[in-house]
């Protein structure tokens, strides 16, 4: 009597399972995937970010792989497009992969298209203004390219060697991972969202009514440009008897209205005769910012020819700024030197030089 109750238990626990494999009947008939359909895509920029409608991104879109139909499974596998050939082995696989090896299969999509530059890959649809939905494709995986509108040499390789492109703004660069989407999909919208393990939205699915027509979100990071500002500096006569030393603060604010300091810097100019001397400061100052350059410190026998502080908004060309000095006649002596510290291996060193212009 025990056995045979094991038995019927046994039973209803198999029934229970074949059961959660079996596809839940939906309110209407969902059609097997076909893969004769076209295909569009939609590629868009996050709503939000206002900024981005500047950058004119457009969107070229590679074929990677073509969709080829599972014979079990209402999905499909991929097989390598010509121009892809050497990704076969990873798009066998790519069922199996997780968010970290799609990531690895795009840069290695993108690096078939940016590194051989004696091979040019077409794209079965380039141009795409970001937002505009694309013409017909054919069923399959694509490789999700945005860059800026006019721009060459949009595509390179970030500090960990992945390969990014660009778009720009007046005041921003935004860098792009290349994207893999695979169409159709039963996702209606990729939202390119990550979830709590830091994952991002898958882009193949295998479950529910298919989509052709799919819009998918991109993620780009940001910096401000810089542009450069040089500060100009001239000594009409000398007293020669030591060098004469000038120092400058230079303070760049969000704006000139906005007096929320983004930086601030002192440097020096040493002479040891008359003559012009010109200080760049490139990599540093962000386009759209007001930049003040004040000379704090005038030599003990040199005055000033023209105001001693000096702003301006910083353009895409860049800002320059011009100081004059005569010497007086009063025979003062003074001097400035400027100490630089640098962390390295664990510690700090230390040098000091006469000023800023000096290696």
């Amino acid at each position: 009597m025990r056995n045979r109750k094991k038995r019927i238990l046994t039973a209803i626990v198999l029934v229970f399972c074949l059961l959660l494999t079996l596809p839940l009947a939906p309110a209407g008939v969902v059609q097997a995937v076909n893969l004769e359909n076209d295909c569009f895509l939609t590629v868009k920029n996050p709503d939000q970010m206002e900024d981005l409608k500047n950058a004119k991104v457009l969107i070229d879109l590679y074929q990677v792989a073509t969709a080829v139909p599972d014979g079990v499974y209402d999905t499909y596998g991929y097989e390598a497009a010509k121009d892809f050939a050497a990704l076969a082995e990873d798009l066998s696989q790519a069922q199996s992969l997780d968010n970290e090896g799609w990531q690895k299969l795009a840069q290695k999509a993108a690096a078939l298209v940016f590194e051989d530059t004696e091979r040019e890959i077409a794209p079965a649809a380039g141009g795409i203004a970001a937002g505009e939905k694309s013409p017909g494709l054919p069923c399959g995986l694509y490789l999700v390219i945005a860059r800026g509108e006019g721009l060459t040499d949009y595509a390179r390789q970030n500090a960990d060697g992945k390969w990014v492109t660009q778009a720009y703004s007046a005041t921003q660069v935004y860098s792009y991972l290349p994207e893999l989407v695979s169409l159709p999909s039963t996702a209606r919208d990729l939202t390119g969202e990550l979830d709590e393990e830091g994952n991002r939205q898958p882009v193949f699915t295998s479950d529910g009514a298919w989509e052709y027509d799919i819009t998918a979100v991109l993620k780009p990071s940001w910096e401000p440009r810089f542009a450069p500002v040089e500060i100009v500096k001239r000594l009409l006569r000398y007293e020669d008897s030591q060098p004469a030393s000038f120092v400058f603060r230079v303070d760049v604010y969000k704006s000139e209205q906005e007096r929320e300091l983004v930086d601030s810097d002192v440097l020096t100019f040493t002479f040891e005769g008359p003559g012009e001397k010109r200080l760049v400061l490139s990599d540093r100052i962000p386009v759209g910012t007001y930049v003040e350059v004040t000379e704090v410190y005038s030599g003990a026998s040199y005055t000033p020819q023209g105001p001693v502080t000096q702003g301006t908004v910083v353009s895409l060309e860049g800002a320059e700024f011009s100081f004059v000095n005569d010497y007086d006649g009063a025979g003062n002596s003074g001097g400035a030197i400027v100490n630089r510290f640098t962390y390295e291996n664990g510690g700090w060193s230390w040098e000091q030089k006469k000023d800023n212009l000096e290696e």
